[in-house]
């Protein structure tokens, strides 16, 4: 029987310390303080100046984003077919709720007790009548195996 060995790196970070972030900070904002207010009083400028401005941070503005084509029909499609229904009919066998689109049918049988109206009298199978036929609300997997 052959062995196999796995060579496997173990990486080390350093723990975070929010006082050193902080402490850093602070020397680099009072070093480059300094060398503005030194610049500026060299400049024969008015203390007013000096004040409203120590700290200069140029930040780029990010572009906006912009979902792609793709992404968009995705989200329509989304929105008109899922979000436009709910789970509203539970299956006469098992009482998963179920979306209308993803409901099948099943022959509705009067002198059959379904599990539904068994372990919860207080809920109505939901029957569709269309004339002559009558049909059960049930799942796939229930009505592959009341075939």
């Amino acid at each position: 029987m052959s062995q196999h060995r796995f060579k496997s790196k173990t990486y080390r970070f350093q723990s975070y310390n929010s006082s050193d972030l902080y402490s850093s900070l602070n020397t680099h904002i009072a070093t480059s303080s300094q060398s503005n207010l030194t610049n500026n009083i060299n400049s024969d400028s008015q203390p007013s100046e000096i004040i409203q401005n120590p700290l200069n941070l140029d930040v780029a503005p990010l572009p906006i984003w912009q979902p792609s084509t793709r992404l968009s029909k995705l989200h329509t499609q989304f929105q008109t077919t899922i979000l436009s229904q709910y789970t509203c009919l539970p299956c006469a066998f098992c009482g998963k709720l179920l979306y209308p689109t993803k409901a099948k049918w099943f022959p509705y049988d009067e002198n059959y007790t379904y599990p539904l109206e068994i372990n919860f009298q207080n809920i109505d199978i939901y029957i569709k009548d269309d004339g002559s036929i009558r049909t059960v609300c049930v799942c796939e997997s229930c009505k592959n195996n009341q075939k």
